[in-house]
């Protein structure tokens, strides 16, 4: 699925993952977990085990809520109003993401989203909080003056050499060594490493923050113009 900005665009492209980068997919597993489990009647740590265990594909993985909720006699279509329930009652975007999605767009960055997974469940964490992200109303995001956003099930190096071929820019996300086509830069978001800068690597960099991922991506669209 996509909702992005025009095809014609040339010049740096800056591609931010969503989960476990810009969202507490965490949180947000412990919270579906316990509501499937109190529907459903299966006990939490069932639940959660089945979770690991109902892909879309043997290979690529990719949540499948149809074939888990059906697992347990539930209606799909109302366990996927539920999933939208919970997106919208509760806030699961890190403290720092709004401000790091509006910094790249006050800096011309133009960033968006580029997400791995289930096409349907991706977009039902990610649609709601697009306007809060950017930083505009929900009308102007409505009408693609927001955050754009991509869905993909495939390597996400396969999509952007596809997608973006002979373009350079950048791509933020939690898991690293994803082999980017030449003109992408790594930005390996990794909380854990406790960087105080961001580190360089032979593939981009490590940093420990959205602030310093920023910083990344900001001073070398500098070198580059």
């Amino acid at each position: 699925m996509i909702q992005s900005a025009s095809e014609g665009e040339r010049g740096s492209v800056t591609l931010v993952d969503f989960d476990w980068t810009l969202f507490d997919t965490t949180e947000f597993i412990v919270d579906l977990v316990e509501d499937i489990s109190a529907v459903s009647g299966v006990d939490v740590g069932t639940v959660r085990t089945d979770l690991d265990h109902h892909h879309v594909d043997p290979v690529l993985g990719g949540y499948d809520l149809d074939a888990h909720a059906r697992q347990y006699d539930l209606d799909p279509d109302m366990m996927w109003r539920r999933v939208d329930g919970l997106v919208r009652d509760k806030d699961y975007l890190y403290a720092d993401s709004e401000e790091f999605i509006q910094e790249l767009r006050g800096a011309g960055a133009d960033p968006s989203i580029l997400s791995f997974g289930e096409p349907r469940f991706q977009s039902t964490k990610i649609v709601p909080n697009l306007a809060r992200l950017a930083g505009v109303a929900q009308a102007e995001q409505d009408k693609g003056r927001g955050l754009a956003f991509e869905t993909v099930f495939e390597p996400k190096t396969l999509h952007i050499a596809r997608r973006y071929p002979g373009r350079h820019g950048f791509l933020v996300d939690d898991k690293p060594g994803q082999n980017l086509s030449g003109g992408f830069v790594e930005v390996h978001f990794d909380v854990m490493s406790g960087l105080k800068s961001p580190k360089e690597t032979e593939t981009g960099f490590v940093v420990a923050s959205l602030a310093q991922a920023a910083q990344v991506i900001k001073e070398h669209r500098r070198e580059r113009s």
